[in-house]
């Protein structure tokens, strides 16, 4: 879930501008998760299912989405489990299909369970994506909105506002079909791995690791009954997981609301493991302003250079603080311009 905010302030309204702005020049993903837009966690595949979108479709569509983007990341060559955990950890998805084809076909325990948790982070990967396009998408569509209404009120457009018009409407319609697949896919990786890690809990029930995982499953679904008791087998069998971690600051988030409790866990998986991507990755979606999210952009960007939002958002978040300094230097001097005129002007009563 992409957490939200009641109000929009000035600053993040200027933030969600550059990003729209982003999007409609044609980049493949505008960032506009510092919380401008107040949205909950959609119900994965329920709109995807009514536009009965195939898999093999939704897949072609992603790929040229993602081909249309000039940066790409540094690709690992897989040779072991070892290499499957570096990727699991960089959250990149360009690592996630070499990672899955290498575990295709290996029973150990160790292997389905990496193979369950990879099915389970590309879903979840692929569900932020898609929040992050719908909130721009909608953001977008009030763009269209306000010039579909200047040219109803018989104003007319300009040439400029008509080609803008036109290229807000292809990428509308675009983001729609980019999103419907994000979800399609995200729940085609949810079911296959929750039915993984009901494989490794069945064939090896003394193994922390499907309980870990299943977990992941239950609260990537929602489905809060049966993660409380998935929890409580991976307490008793492993109290220390740095996944109980992440798995008890999802829940706050996602089932309590509670972002702050939900950063403390974050926060935590990060100290015992500060490559552990998708908890760095959730507390960037967590923050409230332009500074801070600036901030957590960094350090997921120097922990995991090739990750989607680093590659695809990167140039938007950085240009959105770049103006954030200079609007707050701006509003320094006319402060201090201010304070000089009115000093000036006390000295000259007092003359």
């Amino acid at each position: 879930m992409i957490p939200g905010m009641k109000d929009e302030t000035p600053m993040q309204a200027t933030a969600l501008n550059l990003f729209c702005t982003a999007l409609r020049l044609g980049a493949a993903l505008a960032f506009v998760a510092l919380n401008a837009c107040a949205g909950n966690q959609s119900a994965v595949g329920n709109s995807v299912a009514r536009h009965g979108l195939s898999v093999a479709e939704a897949n072609r569509i992603v790929a040229a989405f993602q081909e249309a983007r000039e940066e790409k990341g540094a690709k690992i060559d897989v040779k072991s489990l070892d290499d499957v955990l570096v990727i699991l950890k960089s959250d990149n998805l360009d690592n996630f299909p070499a990672a899955a084809a290498f575990l295709e076909g290996q029973s150990s325990n160790e292997a389905l369970a990496l193979r369950a948790q990879l099915e389970l982070a590309w879903g979840e990967a692929q569900q932020i994506l898609s929040e992050l396009l719908e909130r721009a998408q909608q953001s977008l569509a009030k763009q269209r909105q306000k010039l579909d209404a200047r040219e109803a009120s018989g104003r007319g457009l300009n040439e400029q506002e008509i080609a803008d018009a036109n290229q807000l409407q292809k990428t509308l319609e675009n983001i729609d079909n980019v999103v419907l697949s994000l979800e399609r896919l995200a729940k085609e990786h949810f079911d296959a791995g929750g039915k993984l890690a009901r494989q490794l809990i069945e064939k090896a029930p003394s193994d922390y690791h499907g309980y870990r995982v299943i977990a992941d499953y239950y609260h990537l679904v929602g489905d809060w009954e049966s993660f409380d008791k998935a929890v409580q087998k991976l307490e008793q069998s492993n109290p220390s997981s740095i996944g109980l971690l992440f798995a008890r600051g999802m829940e706050q988030l996602d089932r309590y609301g509670d972002a702050r409790k939900a950063a403390d866990y974050f926060k935590k998986a990060l100290e015992r493991d500060p490559d552990f991507m998708r908890a760095e990755v959730q507390l960037l979606l967590l923050q409230q302003d332009i500074p801070d999210a600036y901030r957590q952009y960094q350090a997921l960007m120097k922990r995991s250079p090739g990750h989607q939002i680093v590659r695809w958002a990167g140039p938007v978040i950085t240009r959105s603080y770049q103006t954030w300094v200079l609007q707050l230097r701006r509003t320094e001097e006319f402060n201090r311009r201010q304070d000089n005129s009115t000093g000036n002007a006390k000295n000259a009563v007092n003359q």
